[in-house]
């Protein structure tokens, strides 16, 4: 099996190390590409849909505020401010659309809603056209049937006056006994009566005006209809008291109403007045609950609108506690990795110090020895692997190995110059008995 040379295991231990840091690198690059990505999410489609939101909301409302307007009866402005809030709530309905934050149920609800919303308003605004009809006509009316009953006072005033003239003259011409009172001719009435009743018939239609603006206040008193009929009987009899005098049963000969009587006049403008003030009563309740209904209407429709502003919101919450998750996991990541990392340093650490600096301190110990005489040559290195501290240990050996040999050979070479040759004290040959005998002892 191949062996692992040391610089390969340094190389290790750096390429971990560096792997550790590029997977904190590629940790650290991830979590921050999410939060860019959400951030943009959130300043984007999130921030466009709730302005949109709102714009929608205010749009109703200016809606609801240029309605009130028009049925107030100031509507030569307000049917444009109408339009413009209409186009803005539009506009602003689009652009919620487009958002890409809205679920698609929600979008068919928001699209129903709309469609009622108009309905009602094109409704309400048909019913208030036709109420402010029937109310123009009311009020044409009403002042028609005062000019007529202020002509038939007119009328019985000069009747009364012609009398009074008369009667002063015969009066003088002696044709009555003093203190005597012309009688009346047969069919005509009293023309105090007839002010009178006219008087009474010009405050009984005010009095059926003034309930029908209280109706129109939202304080109608409970018994209206009652009362609407007690007024229109006293109106009908204070009309028929007219009608007794013979003055006013003769057809007008000049005017508009020629070839017709004062007495027909105002039976006709009475009919007339009792069926416009009925069809203006019914129609304005009708237009109040069609403006009820319009205005749940736009309420039912500003709610949806908040609903899902209220959804998106809730939906950035839930995504905004990812990212906290997010920022949570990446920062535990780099610590881990962080950790690991000088985790990593100390395992390169030790295994240098074990693999690299403990066989070459041995050899330098070994050297030492050797070179203080301390040392034997038969010490010998351990030998672990095949790498370069091992090949360090082969090598040292192998050289006290080869110095053992060539010491072995001086002293066999030495032993058999001792066993030829004779030795005499001062003789060299007990020189080199001398020498082999300190030779065996280095060998030791």
């Amino acid at each position: 099996m191949r062996q692992v040379g040391i610089g390969a295991k340094i190389g290790g231990g750096f390429l971990v190390a560096g792997l550790i840091l590029a997977a904190s690198g590629l940790v650290g690059y991830w979590v921050i590409s999410n939060l860019s990505s959400a951030l943009a999410e959130i300043t984007g489609p999130v921030w466009s849909s709730m302005e949109s939101a709102n714009g929608a909301i205010r749009g109703v409302q200016k809606q609801l505020i240029a309605v009130d307007q028009i049925l107030a009866g100031r509507d030569s402005a307000q049917r444009t401010e109408m339009a413009e809030a209409e186009r803005l709530t539009l506009e602003a309905i689009v652009r919620l659309k487009t958002s890409g934050r809205i679920a698609p149920q929600q979008l068919q609800a928001l699209d129903g809603e709309i469609e009622v919303f108009v309905q009602a308003r094109e409704e309400l605004i048909r019913i208030h056209n036709a109420f402010q009809s029937a109310e123009a006509a009311l009020s044409a009316n009403a002042a028609a049937f005062q000019r007529l009953l202020v002509d038939v006072e007119r009328l019985a005033s000069q009747q009364m006056l012609e009398r009074d003239l008369n009667s002063r003259s015969e009066e003088e011409l002696g044709e009555f006994e003093e203190g005597d009172d012309r009688a009346p001719d047969e069919g005509e009435g009293d023309p105090r009566a007839v002010v009178s009743a006219a008087g009474e018939a010009r405050l009984a239609v005010l009095s059926q005006l003034d309930l029908y603006r209280r109706f129109k206040q939202n304080s109608p008193p409970q018994d209206l209809d009652r009362q609407l009929g007690v007024i229109g009987e006293d109106l009908l009899y204070a009309l028929e008291q007219i009608s007794e005098d013979q003055l006013f049963s003769q057809p007008i000969r000049s005017g508009e109403n020629v070839g017709k009587s004062h007495s027909q006049l105002l039976m006709e403008q009475l009919q007339e007045h009792r069926e416009l003030l009925s069809a203006s009563i019914e129609r304005y309740a009708v237009r109040r609950q069609a403006h009820r209904d319009y205005t749940q209407v736009a309420e039912h429709l500003m709610q949806t609108v908040e609903q899902m502003t209220a959804d998106n919101r809730a939906q950035v919450e839930v995504e905004t506690g990812e990212l906290q998750r997010l920022v949570s996991t990446g920062a535990n990541s780099i610590i881990i990795a962080i950790l690991l990392g000088l985790l990593v340093a100390v395992l390169a650490f030790m295994l240098t110090l074990r693999a690299i600096v403990r066989p070459i301190r041995e050899v330098r110990d070994q050297l030492g020895s050797l070179s203080q005489g301390e040392g034997g040559l038969n010490v010998t290195l351990s030998v672990k692997g095949s790498d370069e501290t091992a090949q360090l240990a082969q090598g040292f050996n192998a050289f006290t190995s080869k110095l053992r040999d060539m010491i072995a050979g001086v002293q066999e070479s030495v032993n058999r110059l001792v066993s030829t040759t004779e030795i005499s004290p001062g003789s060299p040959t007990r020189q080199a008995r001398r020498s082999a005998t300190s030779n065996r002892r280095w060998h030791r």
